[in-house]
């Protein structure tokens, strides 16, 4: 039995962007329930940041499914997803609690995300 090969640029294109997202998603958990948030993220621009970052962060987790239903076999997508989802803690552990607790956190993984997934259209 042989196995396609998959397209080793698309491949990495869809590992960072679920990357990403995952540091994202992970990121946004804590400022779930509302009290928890710091005084930056509780105002009206504070609401325009966490949930536009989170429509940014979802239309780039769509690009990823795109890329994975469109371009890579089966197999590679689950494999690279799946070692993306599990290395994202390992990766925002190390990162400050300062960073991660307030809006830039937020912004730099969605914007991550979406950059990676502009590159994913031109794919």
């Amino acid at each position: 039995m042989r196995l396609a090969t998959p397209d080793w640029t698309v491949l990495a294109l869809f590992t960072g962007i679920v990357l990403c997202a995952t540091l994202f998603g992970l990121a946004l958990s804590a400022h779930f329930p509302a009290k928890q948030r710091r005084l930056s993220l509780r105002g009206p621009v504070g609401n325009l940041v966490l949930w536009g970052t989170i429509g940014v962060s979802m239309l780039a987790a769509l690009a990823a499914l795109r890329l994975g239903l469109a371009f890579l076999p089966g197999y590679a997508a689950v494999i690279a997803g799946g070692a993306a989802i599990l290395v994202a803690p390992l990766l925002l552990k190390p990162l400050p609690d300062q960073l991660i607790d307030d809006r830039g956190g937020l912004l730099m993984f969605a914007v991550l995300a979406a950059l990676l997934a502009s590159f994913s259209a031109a794919v």
